[in-house]
């Protein structure tokens, strides 16, 4: 059985894929775009986005937050997820995609 995390992780993971696939943006708008494609895919998983940060290389740091309430416990505690996500490539205006890899 698949944990409701995992699930909730596949899910950022096909809607990101997806987001790159459909859209040729230039560098300006590329980064926050992505950032808040992510942002609203995580908080749709009942998750706040507390940071969120893309390295020079395309990987994406994140720290989420979200409230846990159970029905035995009349206190609310919090649950937070550090992790990362990438690598991703920004493409040219051409939709090329070059990465930092010296071939020979």
């Amino acid at each position: 059985m698949i944990s409701l995390d995992l699930m909730r992780l596949r899910m950022t993971y096909l809607i990101l894929i997806d987001f790159m696939q459909g859209h040729l943006e230039v560098h300006h708008r590329f980064v926050p775009k992505v950032k808040c494609t992510l942002r609203k895919t995580f908080n749709t998983t009942g998750y706040d986005v507390l940071s969120m940060r893309i390295d020079d290389n395309g990987i994406i740091e994140y720290n989420l937050v979200r409230s846990i309430t159970r029905d035995t416990d009349t206190k609310n505690s919090a649950q937070s997820i550090t992790g990362y996500l990438g690598q991703i490539f920004e493409p040219d205006n051409l939709g090329v995609i070059k990465d930092k890899v010296c071939y020979r």
